[in-house]
């Protein structure tokens, strides 16, 4: 069966919905409501939706008296091939959140997403609307603050089988998809061995080859001598990130409905977020540099850094860590290297955040804007839309946007409070490089006034 592709909005009676079904006959449309789900099944279509309230099944005994106007009503449009479907609300005047989240909609109910066997699920925590709405309601909020250590790994003397394989990705979901990417090219992996490494190990790694990638003399090229970075920190993102709240394209909306339609049995939230505050970084650092623009750099600027995506290293439990890790991966990678720049970005990250604690679809469609680069890209990068982003662009629209506030909130703390001692954050001796670097101009300078003397 194919999901056409479709649209749904509201006013304060009815839901409408709008399918586009090409090549069907139009005396034989039909669909059914059952509380809060809508089914529109016709050969070769079909298409279940569950909305956030209930609906009224304008066939039943409850709607027998209902006037004609306020009843189901379905139309077919021969010219755009669309079915003009409206149902009418349960309650009149209750508003429907997130109609737009195409996904969210398809999603069948309690729907796991876990590769898992069954036994571990106790173990889950599943993240639902409902308990969005507590914890906004209660003010309870992560604590960002606390640092949770990657174990150590198991030793010889542990009796527990250790697989030859292990697991990566949103929600440590996957295992043996990067190796034909390997093979194939893929350059914004970084870890030697993925499938047999562990998160301890990957984050060793990782910071061992951001150690040796940081170069000073690249560093101090572009702080010095690089006019073009001036123009880029100035760029004003203002209307770009206005543009984010806008209404869904229909090729955005199409993108959508082929998400994943589950819901989410998370067994960490909080690395959950953590780790989105990356991929935001990315896309943000990505549309800075290129002044709103895609390249087919754009994937691999991504990627590179996107510590979940080049190291599978997810490990980050704090903001401020996140912030840590970033930064240095944007101060050792990509063409532009620039503590100005990186400051810069993190001013749009925190935009961002604070965007989609008001409107959902901000943060929603920096995911889809993701997977489409990488989409595009060369075809090695796609396994990251299948490990990471896919999952996290279906698991976003059902985000708790209380947690995004706080998020933004904590992102300001953390970039205080790292600029304070930056170099001890980082790692790296950025001061000293810069004193000598001044030291250096100074002495050509004086150099070329006294030959100016002479």
């Amino acid at each position: 069966m194919i999901t056409p592709q479709f649209s749904v909005d509201q006013d304060t009676d009815f839901v409408y919905i709008k399918i586009r079904a090409p090549y069907i006959r139009a005396s034989e449309v039909e669909f059914t409501v059952q509380e809060n789900v809508f089914i529109f099944s016709l050969p070769p279509y079909y298409l279940r939706l569950r909305f956030p309230g209930s609906l009224l099944d304008s066939s039943g005994e409850d709607a027998r008296d209902l006037p004609e106007e306020k009843r189901s009503h379905a139309s077919y449009d021969l010219g755009s091939s669309l079915v003009n479907v409206r149902v009418p609300k349960e309650t009149a005047g209750e508003e429907f959140k997130d109609l737009d989240m195409l996904t969210k909609l398809l999603a069948r109910q309690n729907e796991d997403t876990s590769q898992r066997e069954k036994s571990q699920a106790p173990l889950i925590q599943e993240v639902e609307g409902q308990e969005v709405e507590s914890i906004a309601k209660t003010g309870e909020e992560f604590d960002w603050e606390v640092e949770q250590q990657v174990p150590e790994p198991l030793g010889p003397e542990d009796t527990v089988h250790i697989p030859t394989t292990n697991r990566y990705g949103f929600n440590d979901q996957y295992s043996g998809e990067l190796e034909v990417s390997i093979m194939n090219g893929n350059d914004v992996n970084e870890i030697d061995d993925p499938e047999r490494s562990t998160p301890e190990t990957r984050k060793k790694e990782r910071i061992e080859k951001e150690d040796d990638k940081f170069d000073p003399e690249y560093y101090l090229a572009d702080y010095f001598d690089n006019p073009m970075i001036a123009e880029i920190i100035e760029w004003n993102s203002g209307s770009l990130l206005n543009d984010l709240k806008t209404q869904f394209t229909l090729e955005e909306s199409d993108q959508l409905t082929k998400l994943p339609k589950k819901k989410y049995l998370i067994d960490n939230p909080k690395s959950i977020y953590v780790n989105l505050l990356s991929i935001v970084f990315g896309w943000a650092y990505d549309t800075r540099v290129n002044m709103g623009d895609r390249t087919v750099e754009s994937a691999w600027t991504m990627g590179k850094l996107i510590p979940g995506a080049c190291a599978l290293d997810m490990s980050a439990s704090t903001i401020k860590s996140m912030v840590v890790t970033c930064t240095r991966r944007a101060l050792a990678y990509p063409l532009y290297r620039h503590d100005g720049l990186v400051k810069r970005v993190w001013q749009d990250v925190y935009e961002v955040l604070r965007l989609a604690a008001e409107d959902k679809r901000v943060i929603v469609r920096v995911l889809l804007q993701v997977l489409s680069a990488f989409d595009t890209s060369d075809h090695c990068y796609y396994v990251y839309n299948t490990i990471l982003f896919r999952d996290y662009a279906a698991w976003v629209q059902d985000c708790n946007q209380a947690v995004l506030r706080s998020m933004a909130h904590e992102l300001r703390k953390a970039s205080q409070e790292i600029e304070e001692n930056r170099d001890q954050e980082l790692g790296w001796n950025l001061k000293e490089f810069y004193d000598m670097a001044h030291e250096q101009l100074a002495r050509i300078r004086g150099e070329g006034q006294d030959s100016d003397d002479e």
